[in-house]
């Protein structure tokens, strides 16, 4: 790389418009090639097609902004949501292209705020429909009534959707305080969102108040659906579960509080709702959150077939220990996935990764994990990790995110999980199945969105202190391939002979993931008529399982191969079926060659042996007249080459032998150098008889041994 990097000052271009192209180019695979080592293409790795070595971080002008949950469109654009504050915090909502950029044709500069009644409007959750429009839903505070479930959507274009409710915003008014933490979008296009009414207790972790699970379906015009539950709403009670009265713990009232909390919605196919969360109970006189599940019917009635009467309250640490569902996904054969936290797992102290799995009736799976739950720890040391995301991708593997706790400090980084589908974590994923990463000082993700290739999008918060909190996403490889999709996808693969890597490419668009191989050899399709290979002879066959559209510039750094005149070099790429000359710069000080193909096979580095037998005799002890001669008949060969009339070219070859011999007896060349032209010039003869008679011999069978060269 350090030659190709040193190539650069030193490339000779055919025209000024090669010197552009490829000057773009090879900008674009230096700089990929400079990314961190995090950034490998492999199961895990960052994604460094998207933003800055796979990470993007957004903020707004004197603002924190927080993200809770993110989604991909159906043409690949990311739409995050959150808020963002300045005095008070409003919903918003971020869209960015494929690559990580912000979409400019999305509200404005890619970015939409949304004010309800001035108070504090936070959004949670993020559903798109069919139809490209955007739902968001949150929680929005008015100082009159309190907090609202509240929900608005967008066109396509970020504008508010005027056929939604008010303006394009539906807030719903409980007893209490109240937000919505999760939404889905049903199948006719009705709309259910789940909470609490004590919305900003989840936040503040305080539980001071008892509170219900509460989902609210709406019509698609933003109306409540009348028949869904009551009027529309639906609130669930996990009921009260506490050992000890309040005065047998030193407590002087009661009773305790019992606190339940929606945290996650999730339909499955056959239209039924699981929503999960936590429920806050106390144990002897401790309180201790659960894993709290509940499964509706179409109709918001619960379903008895699920767990208990419809609730499932699940202590997966099976010690009283406190663990929280923060997300849940339903897999293909209907079992139930639910991703959290589980604290002071094995007395460390420590917080870890909790995914549970329960089966179609609300049982824990005992063939998932251990007694149906997985676990996992990052730190090991205390610091503690929180999955707040899960997602399963379409081979049934399982990724889960959220933060990881830093040792030693109160910093947190991006954290995933991959586990295999019966729970054990992924050892072809990141390291052992774990990846961090770290963005600012504290960085935490909340969300997860596959992508229909496949690549991980993660979404979550950062604090870098220079801005304060930022919007900041992650893109994440899925597979140990060597060509993830993007564009201006830079690749250098092993050689399969001998482990070096003397090629890399760029290719200027990657539409699916893939491979790409690399495989020399000392034997091929035999050189042009008139070009020769080094020594030793080398080809480089290259190949690649990914689907790519436009131009690839590939370079390939030739050190250890002989020549006679590296300055004849050019590189050629085998064509339907004939040699084509690719060549768009040469560096023969540092040995760099490089061409622009649009498919991939093949290739050779050929030296134009009649115009290095020109450069010998132009440096040649002899004179003007006898030097010009000679090279009368190089060039005149030259030309009948081009004709592919070879049998004039062998006559001059023949003609410039003869007189080569002739300066010889004269004393006017030494007899080292004429053997030595006359040698070179024997063997074009022979390189154009072996192409004319392979050539004439393939015209029956329909091969082509040896083609003609496009030059």
């Amino acid at each position: 790389m350090k030659k190709l990097l040193l190539a650069i000052k030193r490339i000779r271009f055919r025209s000024y418009l090669q010197r552009k192209q490829f000057a773009f180019a090879l900008a674009i695979l230096i700089g990929a090639w400079f990314q961190p080592k995090s950034a490998s293409a492999s199961a895990g790795g960052l994604d460094t097609s998207f933003g800055a070595g796979g990470i993007v971080t957004t903020s707004f002008p004197t603002s924190n902004n927080f993200v809770h949950a993110a989604a991909i469109q159906a043409d690949g654009k990311i739409v995050v949501v959150g808020a963002t504050s300045h005095a008070v915090p409003d919903f918003t909502i971020l869209r960015y292209n494929n690559d990580g950029s912000l979409d400019s044709g999305f509200g404005m500069s890619g970015k939409v705020t949304t004010d309800f009644f001035g108070g504090d409007d936070t959004a949670f959750a993020i559903a798109i429909q069919s139809d490209g429009k955007i739902v968001i839903a949150g929680s929005a505070s008015n100082n009159q009534t309190g907090s609202h479930f509240a929900l608005a959507r967008y066109n396509p274009d970020g504008s508010l959707d005027s056929g939604f409710g008010t303006g394009g915003k539906v807030a719903t008014n409980f007893s209490g305080t109240s937000g919505a933490f999760a939404l889905v979008i049903q199948p006719d296009g009705k709309l259910v969102a789940a909470g609490s009414q004590t919305a900003e207790q989840i936040e503040e972790e305080s539980f001071n108040t008892s509170s219900d699970f509460l989902l609210v379906r709406y019509q698609p015009d933003g109306t409540p659906d009348s028949g869904f539950g009551s009027a529309g709403i639906v609130t669930t009670d996990f009921g009260s579960v506490v050992e000890n009265h309040p005065s047998d713990c030193g407590e002087s009232s009661g009773p305790w509080p019992v606190s339940d909390f929606a945290r996650a919605i999730v339909l499955q196919p056959d239209n039924k709702i699981v929503v999960a969360g936590v429920t806050r109970k106390v144990f002897s006189c401790v309180t201790s959150d659960r894993f709290a599940l509940a499964r509706y019917s179409t109709d918001g009635t619960l379903d008895a077939a699920f767990g208990t009467g419809g609730l499932v309250i699940s202590d997966i640490s099976l010690d009283n220990e406190p663990n929280v569902a923060n997300a849940v996904a339903i897999q293909g054969d209907g079992r139930v996935l639910a991703a959290g936290t589980i604290s002071n797992i094995n007395s460390t102290g420590d917080d870890s990764f909790a995914v549970a799995r329960f089966n179609t009736d609300g049982t824990l799976d005992s063939g998932f994990g251990t007694a149906g739950v997985t676990t996992t720890d990052f730190s090991g040391d205390g610091s503690g990790d929180t999955a707040n995301g899960v997602a399963i991708q379409p081979d049934g593997k399982i990724i889960a995110v959220g933060y990881s706790g830093i040792s030693g400090t109160n910093f947190t980084d991006f954290a995933l999980a991959r586990y295999n589908p019966e729970g054990s974590l992924d050892p072809a994923f990141g390291n052992g199945g774990k990846v961090t990463t770290d963005i600012g000082t504290s960085d935490q993700a909340y969300a997860v969105a596959i992508q229909p290739d496949g690549k991980i999008v993660v979404a979550g918060d950062s604090d870098n202190h220079s801005e304060g909190g930022v919007f900041a996403l992650a893109r994440y490889l899925t597979s140990n391939v060597n060509t993830p999709t993007g564009t201006n996808v830079t690749v250098q693969p092993v050689d399969s002979t001998n482990g070096t890597t003397p090629v890399i490419l760029t290719f200027s668009n990657v539409s699916q993931e893939g491979n790409t191989t690399l495989t020399t050899s000392n034997t091929g399709f035999a050189p042009p008529a008139g070009f020769s290979l080094g020594d030793p002879a080398t080809y480089y066959d290259l190949a690649t399982t990914a689907s790519f559209s436009g131009s690839i510039v590939l370079c390939i750094d030739y050190t250890g191969v002989s020549l006679q005149d590296e300055t004849q070099l050019r590189l050629f790429h085998f064509e339907n079926g004939v040699w084509a000359d690719r060549t768009v710069s040469l560096n023969s000080t540092d040995d760099v060659i490089c061409a622009n193909v649009t498919s991939l096979s093949p290739f050779a580095i050929f030296e134009d042996g009649i115009k290095a037998l020109i450069g010998q005799v132009k440096v040649l002890n002899l004179s003007h007249a006898e030097k010009k001669s000679l090279i009368r008949k190089l060039r005149t060969a030259h030309r009948a080459l081009d004709r592919r009339n070879h049998k004039a070219a062998i006559n001059q070859f023949h003609a410039f032998i003869d007189e080569v011999r002739a300066l010889k007896r004269r004393g006017r060349l030494d007899a080292a150098k004429a053997d030595s032209l006359i040698n070179q010039a024997q063997g074009i003869i022979n390189t154009i008889r072996g192409s004319t008679f392979r050539r004439e011999a393939s015209l029956g069978n329909n091969i082509v041994d040896s083609p003609p060269v496009c030059l």
